[in-house]
């Protein structure tokens, strides 16, 4: 069972992508072979862009912040939607405790770090959990590209630590490895979408917590010319062209 609560509007993308009517398809098999919902997420924002997500079912989608906010998120201001979180913690709580009637093995947070409400709000959500469930945390995290502005870049330069401290592990999937080869904003964040959930759909809850538990990890994109070229190939490819290491103090882990 994958237990997943998205903060802001990217982490609330993540769960609906869980949900989506086009790609259940391809998750049915788990689903009947487990005999049970393979999946149990929660999305919490600020914004009322939240109600379009309407693959997630509605007692699952958690809109807070509206006398601060009034429905239009907090606008990049990651201490107003900390502020919101904490105010209305009981009530995303609610929404993560009906959904997760059973104790999960490990939850899942995602969010976008540079916006407000998952910037300011995962850590709260995170610690609340922990201490609700006394369960792993992973933080499935999508890092902003400049072309989002300098407001997302700042904030998540400032706050990755705060963030990072706040759960037992980290997946990282950086988005801008993805618009600095072209690609617009809408798309990237599909393509990140569209990655995580195949990575997360694949690999077992646990087996993920021992990759993560305690590291920095990051889901890496490449792109290829040939239709005929095996795993192998691209992994060694990979190693040989695309991965860099410029870090201190760190362990790292490739996903």
């Amino acid at each position: 069972m994958l237990s997943l609560v998205g903060i802001g509007g990217a982490g609330s993308r993540i769960v609906e992508s869980f949900y989506r009517k086009d790609i259940v398809g391809s998750i049915i098999k788990r689903i009947s072979f487990r005999g049970g919902d393979y999946v149990r997420g929660v999305a919490i924002d600020t914004s009322d862009n939240i109600t379009a997500l309407r693959a997630i079912p509605a007692e699952n989608r958690v809109l807070i912040g509206s006398s601060r906010a009034k429905g239009h998120g907090t606008g990049g201001n990651v201490e107003l939607g900390r502020k919101i979180v904490e105010e209305e913690i009981e009530l995303a709580m609610n929404a993560i405790r009906r959904a997760n009637y059973e104790k999960p093995e490990v939850f899942f947070v995602s969010a976008g770090i540079g916006g407000g409400t998952g910037t300011g709000g995962l850590p709260v959500i995170a610690r609340r959990i922990k201490i609700t469930y006394n369960v792993p945390v992973i933080g499935v995290l999508v890092l902003p590209s400049k072309s989002e502005g300098t407001l997302y870049v700042k904030n998540a330069f400032k706050n990755f630590g705060t963030v990072a401290k706040s759960v037992d592990g980290v997946i990282c999937a950086d988005n801008s490895v993805l618009t600095n080869r072209g690609e617009d904003i809408l798309s990237s964040y599909r393509e990140i979408d569209q990655a995580i959930f195949n990575f997360l759909s694949v690999i077992e809850p646990y087996e993920i917590k021992r990759i993560a538990e305690g590291n920095m990890c990051a889901i890496g994109f490449m792109r290829t010319r040939s239709s005929h070229i095996s795993i192998k190939d691209i992994m060694e490819k990979m190693f040989r062209d695309y991965v860099y290491f410029n870090v201190e103090n760190k362990k790292i882990k490739g996903v």
